[in-house]
Parts: C-alpha cells; sequence; structure tokens
C-alpha cells in the first residue's frame, strides 16, 4: 500500500484514542503528529503546516460542553484557514456538530468511530485541504500577474508622458523660432 504525502495533527487528551488514531493514519498517510495539550497547537501550526487537524471537542475530565474545542478551532482557522478541521468527541449531538460546522469543522466524528469512515472522513477533508491550497495559490499568481499588469499599463502611461512632453517641448521651440522668424523676417 502507498502512502498518502500528508501531514495530519491528532489534538486528544486521551492517551489511548492518540494510540488509536496514530497507528490507524500511520498505515494511510506520511507523518502523524500527536498533541494531549491544545495549547501545543500554535506551537505545532507554526513548525509544521497540516492537511488536517483532528480535534477533541473536549479537554477536561466530565467536560462534555464542547466550548474549549470551539475555541481551538477558532483559533486553528484564524492561523490557517486552508487546514481541514474534524472534530472528534465522546459526546456529539446534532446541535454541537451544526455549531463546529458554521464555525469552519469540515466534519464531525463520534467516540467511538468506525475506522473505514473514519479514514474515508479524513481522505475526503485531506482532498478539500489541498484545493483549498491550490486555489489559494492561484488567486495569489491572479494578484501578481494583475500587479504586473497595472505596472505595464504604467509604465505605458508614463512612456506616452515622456512623448507628449518632448512633442511639446519641439513645437515650442519650433514656434519660437517661427515667431523669431516671421517678426524680425530673418530666419536666426
Amino acid at each position: 500500500m502507498t502512502l498518502t504525502k500528508g501531514k495530519i495533527l491528532v489534538v486528544d487528551d486521551d492517551p489511548h484514542i492518540i494510540l488509536s488514531l496514530q497507528t490507524l493514519l500511520e498505515q494511510h498517510y506520511t507523518q502523524i503528529r500527536t498533541l494531549k495539550d491544545a495549547r501545543g497547537i500554535p506551537g505545532q501550526m507554526a513548525e509544521e503546516n497540516f492537511d488536517v487537524i483532528l480535534l477533541d471537542m473536549n479537554f477536561r475530565p466530565g467536560e462534555t460542553s464542547g466550548e474549549e474545542g470551539m475555541k481551538w478551532l477558532h483559533r486553528i482557522q484564524e492561523a490557517d484557514a486552508s487546514v481541514s478541521v474534524i472534530m472528534i468527541t465522546a459526546y456529539g449531538g446534532v446541535n454541537i456538530a451544526v455549531e463546529a460546522i458554521k464555525i469552519g469543522a469540515v466534519d464531525f466524528v463520534v467516540k467511538p468511530w468506525q475506522n473505514d469512515k473514519l479514514l474515508s472522513t479524513v481522505s475526503a477533508a485531506f482532498r478539500l485541504s489541498k484545493s483549498k491550497r491550490a486555489l489559494d495559490r492561484h488567486r495569489s499568481r491572479e494578484r501578481i500577474l494583475g500587479s504586473m499588469s497595472l505596472a505595464s499599463r504604467l509604465r505605458a502611461a508614463w512612456g506616452r508622458r515622456r512623448r507628449v512632453a518632448t512633442a511639446l517641448r519641439t513645437l515650442r521651440s519650433g514656434s519660437a523660432a517661427s515667431e523669431r522668424t516671421t517678426s524680425s523676417g530673418v530666419s536666426l
């Protein structure tokens, strides 16, 4: 089996979940990074560009609101809008899933997951991330080309201005000479 060249970050406070996801994903993707503490996300994102982040919703024992996961989802989206984030939790509800999707998550997986479905979800998120980055590169090139067109237009306008200025100087010097010729009757 050929591994897909991609970087996946798994963020969960449960070491068993991290081990399970890492074991499953490393069979399909070249680089799997893991974090037990969500506070390490900014540092990891500063060091590497991830294609997919699997993010737990709750990081404190007994917590089921998903607020902490939502906070980290916001921060991830602010840092890199092209990364695909999949939310994972043992406490799945339609309302929290809808809220996560509205914020920017691409999908929501409930623990325990089915491996085939999880792999399919990660694969779709991976393709989406690659597409977003390709679109960003395309838009960047368009901006550069648009800037170059503007520069070309400015050079052309500057060239026209110089030609007009030269023509005006020629006309002025020609009309000054003809005025001198006319008033004295002798050409200078």
